[in-house]
């Protein structure tokens, strides 16, 4: 039996091909768990203190909790204070939380009951274990909250206030107490604590996603590599950002990450298709940055600490289209006149309006089509910026290769010069005359005896697929016949 050892370069190829992928998605992984853990082992990190949400235009939300059973925050004319008023009952829920260490949850509140009003007692509840009743006065008032360790990545707190008042005719609400502030801390005093496991390994493959998608897209590893970790390391600090990792930001985060990895798929899949060699600065790598480039735009986006502003306004606007108005204007500032609205977007959504009832899913909505439209404008503008650069670029190495010594190069490479140069005389153009400028460069060029550079300008020029390239100015400018035959 013949034992000599089997020559196969497949299966070194495909472990090459193997380790290309799982190195960008190891760094995108290790990125965002690292900047994530860092930052939430700052000192400065705790406590995360804050209103309950945002009552002014903005209406943003926090990151480490959902609330059920509150108002919605108001804004205080005079001081600018943010306030919430609870209802008769209300929670905060953190979904994912390490309860191996005990946490404290602290809670100011106010009675804001007038004169003669009579001012309540609020039962603090953890997990449905509650505590001793607290009178809650005008004043600001502490409510503590402490939550042993548990075998559960996740806390319920509850608010029961026992008397609720109207305060009118004009506001038939049935208020409880207003909450002014929620604060977050380890309650060692140490900044020791952090998210459930579940989330940091979400966190770990969200990153390793973005690795994995840009790798997928077939750019030089080292770009790769590069880019997963500037990803990665951008959603470790979303995530960071308002202790979003424990609420429920994670999990958008996750349906992004499973969208992106599918675009990087969908790339790699043309590019196979197209039996296209990936370049490393080709439309492959383009799209593989954009991509990334785009998912940290909607990471962005769908933050709970982003601000909803005037998206509310487009909003409304594809309500409109949606009731079949489709020309409607808007008013500027001063000087005051009104302008035409463009309603490509709002029509881009109608197929996709009715699955989203709520307004903030619509808002969603609009930026991941507003998102993609950047992506594909993104490619479109890369094309145009690379067609241009690249008929310069090889123009400029025709030039060089032009007046390039016919000594150092020889055999075959000689005859295949010849037989291009004689293509590119013979190929009918209406400016086949060199310009002055474009014989002077490549003279200067030709002096000088480029060997390396003659040969990189032939691969650019004369092989080059786009008629662009070959017809360019400075490419029809070399005189083949009279230096490559002589």
């Amino acid at each position: 039996m013949d034992t000599a050892p089997i020559d196969s370069p497949g299966i070194s190829t495909r472990l090459l091909g193997v380790i290309r992928v799982l190195v960008p998605a190891l760094a995108g992984a290790l990125a965002c768990a690292s900047i994530l853990i860092g930052f939430l082992h700052r000192p400065a990190a705790w406590p995360n203190a804050g209103p309950i949400g945002d009552g002014g235009k903005a209406a943003r939300v926090r990151g480490w909790f959902t609330s059920d059973g509150f108002y919605r925050p108001e804004l205080e004319a005079g001081s600018g204070r943010q306030f919430s008023w609870t209802s008769g009952s209300a929670a905060l829920r953190i979904d994912h939380i390490d309860r191996s260490v005990p946490w404290r949850v602290e809670i100011r509140a106010r009675a804001g009951r007038a004169p003669g009003i009579a001012l309540p007692d609020v039962t603090i509840s953890v997990d449905d274990v509650a505590g001793r009743p607290t009178r809650v006065t005008n004043d600001p008032t502490p409510l503590v909250a402490d939550l042993p360790t548990f075998g559960r990545d996740s806390a319920r707190i509850s608010i029961h206030v026992s008397d609720v008042f109207t305060p009118g005719p004009r506001d038939r609400r049935a208020l409880g107490v207003v909450v002014e502030q929620v604060a977050l801390m380890p309650a060692n005093g140490e900044s020791s604590g952090g998210p459930g496991t579940a989330a940091l390994w979400s966190a770990a493959a969200v990153g390793g996603a973005a690795g994995l998608a840009i790798a997928l897209c077939g750019p030089p590893i080292w770009i790769t590599i590069v880019a997963a970790i500037l990803a990665g390391g951008a959603f470790g600090w979303l995530l960071a950002f308002d202790l979003a990792a424990f609420g429920t930001y994670i999990n958008r985060l996750t349906l992004l990450s499973i969208g992106l990895v599918a675009g990087g798929a969908a790339v790699a899949v043309v590019a196979r298709m197209r039996r296209q060699v990936a370049a490393p600065w080709g439309w492959t790598t383009a799209a593989g940055l954009l991509l990334a480039g785009t998912a940290i735009k909607l990471a962005v986006a769908f933050h709970p600490q982003m601000m909803v502003g005037d998206g509310i306004f487009h909003v409304h606007r594809a309500q409109l289209v949606e009731a079949g108005r489709y020309f409607f204007t808007s008013t500027t500032p001063a000087p005051y006149f009104e302008f035409p609205y463009a309603i490509g977007l709002y029509v881009a959504a109608m197929p996709f309006w009715s699955w989203l009832p709520a307004d903030l899913d619509r808002l969603a909505l609009l930026r991941v089509i507003s998102a993609t439209a950047d992506l594909a404008v993104g490619l479109v503008v890369w094309g145009g910026a690379r067609r241009f650069w690249h008929d310069d670029r090889a123009g400029i190495h025709r030039a060089r290769r032009r007046r390039r010594s016919r000594a150092r190069l020889h055999g075959r490479d000689q005859r295949s010069v010849q037989g291009r140069g004689a293509r590119a005389q013979a190929r009918p153009s209406g400016r086949r005359t060199a310009q002055p400028a474009d014989r002077d460069q490549a003279h200067a060029v030709h002096e000088r005896g480029d060997a390396r550079a003659y040969r990189r300008i032939f691969e650019a020029c004369g092989r080059s697929r786009a008629p662009a390239a070959r017809g360019s100015r400075a490419c029809r400018s070399a005189d083949w016949s009279g230096h490559l035959t002589a």
